[in-house]
């Protein structure tokens, strides 16, 4: 384990404020140190991610993609629009121009004509030629496996709030949170740090009328048309969406409809427009956990902000390693077609869509669900005056501004809404997103999982071997 690099460049800086790197045998170690200081001392998009080195890159970008278009570059399994900010592991000869760019590096010349004697050889004379960065020092860098590089936990390409609840809204990389934010050419106004309940109330009215035509099911004792429990799962998934990478974890949010065309991906896809400018990344449920699995992880390791499970077929949804990513901080597992582990954050909103979807086992406490219902034969012959995903991506900035408020003036009021709230298995989202609506006077989005609860096949087993060993009834 090397000691930390001091930001000092013995041979001094050029004129373009770049530093000077002395190539030698004999100091390795010193070469190395140096090259990894010029990599923090230039800003480079380079960070570290739990032992790997990554860069933020745009998937595909061309620089004239509809963000909303379904024209997209698919494996397959995992489908992404043009755009997508992902983390990508950095390879040697990308970190070889990460350093070009960073420093001016020297090698020693025999033949240059000099009365200075070779550093790591005295009895020979040269001067120092200007080259670039060797593949073996980028190599060195690369295997060090410890390094004083930024830390990079995500990033979000629309304004947050930290895990302290003060707001990230300067664009480029935040040390507090460890998150950088890349707005692209995206537009955000500022967003007020003492804001009122009376400023929330205004926010919220302004999401409703993004998800006005969304035909949400009322649970006992609500009313169509009304405020639903259902419609505040589609409020949480928007806020959600906001400040995913600042909750330690947070609930998969479900929409599940009766029938196709009710307008379950739209509803997932306004969520995405506003916390990324685009459409989410879908992976499928596929025909195996194994499969699945697979899939989750691979866009965790991509650092995906937002991922939608989409159509899923399967009559019920079941996955330990779902569970897992769903409650723990950071999941581990082998990275596929290379012999090698990586811990990954599992901050990334997860959206389970289907029709008549159900749900098994341990899941059941982990998601809420979001049930919409057009109650007519062919939902899709409906016809509206208002697209929600196009007026979430026109109004996209005035939109995060309204949901950061919200979550703000809760945040600024003392968190009141947290008070009277039965604890789920998500804390962060509890205090942060779920009791804001609460605060707000929305129903309480946690109570959907009652309704899952109930059809819950595992659970109706259960119920029928306690009653029978209350009964005394031999099975």
């Amino acid at each position: 384990m090397h000691k930390p690099i001091p930001l000092k460049f013995p041979a001094g800086m050029a004129n373009d404020g770049r530093p000077k790197i002395l190539m030698t045998v004999k100091d390795l170690s010193g070469t190395i140190n140096e090259a990894e200081a010029a990599l923090l001392h230039r800003g480079s998009n380079i960070y570290q991610m739990n032992g790997r080195l990554t860069q933020l890159v745009r998937h595909n970008a061309t620089g004239d993609e509809d963000c909303t278009e379904e024209t997209i570059d698919s494996d397959e399994a995992v489908r992404r629009p043009s755009g997508t900010l992902v983390i990508e592991e950095v390879g040697s000869y990308r970190l070889m121009e990460l350093l070009s760019e960073a420093a001016h590096f020297y090698k020693w010349d025999n033949r240059a004509k000099s009365n200075r004697p070779d550093p790591d050889d005295p009895d020979k004379k040269g001067a120092w030629k200007e080259a670039r960065p060797t593949i073996d020092i980028a190599r060195h860098i690369e295997e060090r496996g410890q390094w004083i590089l930024r830390v990079l936990r995500g990033s979000v390409e629309a304004p947050t709030l930290r895990r302290d609840g003060s707001i990230l809204q300067t664009p480029g990389y935040d040390r507090r949170s460890q998150l950088f934010f890349d707005p692209d050419d995206s537009a955000f106004p500022a967003v007020a740090k003492e804001p009122t309940r009376a400023d929330a109330l205004r926010g919220l009215d302004m999401l409703k009328q993004v998800i006005r035509d969304f035909p949400f099911v009322p649970a006992e004792r609500e009313e169509w048309g009304g405020p639903t429990a259902a419609r505040s799962v589609a409020l949480s998934l928007m806020l959600t969406a906001l400040v995913r990478r600042s909750l330690g974890t947070a609930p998969a949010h479900a929409v599940i409809a009766p029938t196709p065309g009710t307008g379950k991906t739209k509803l997932a896809e306004v969520a995405a427009v506003l916390a990324t400018g685009r459409t989410p990344t879908s992976i499928s449920y596929g025909k195996s956990q194994e499969e699945f699995e697979k899939r989750l992880f691979s866009v965790l390791l991509s650092g995906d902000a937002v991922v939608i499970v989409d159509n899923i077929e399967a009559e019920q949804v079941s996955s330990d390693e779902f569970c897992t990513v769903l409650t723990s901080e950071s999941v581990k597992n082998r990275i596929l077609g290379v012999s090698k582990m990586a811990e990954v954050p599992t901050s990334a909103l997860f959206i389970l869509n289907g029709n008549n979807i159900s749900f098994a086992g341990d899941i059941v406490d982990r998601v809420v669900a979001c049930n919409l219902d057009a109650r007519m034969e062919d939902p899709k012959q409906r016809r509206f005056d208002f697209e929600p995903v196009s007026y979430a991506l026109a109004h996209r900035g005035e939109l995060v501004a309204a949901g950061l408020t919200i979550l703000r003036a809760h945040v600024a009021a003392g968190f009141p809404g947290a008070e009277q709230l039965t604890p789920s298995r998500f804390p962060d989202w509890d205090r942060t997103v779920r009791a804001a609506l609460v605060w707000m006077g929305e129903p309480d989005p946690q109570t959907t999982r009652d309704r899952i609860a109930v059809a819950d096949p595992e659970r109706d087993v259960r119920v029928a071997l306690m009653s029978a060993w209350r009964e005394g009834r031999r099975l």
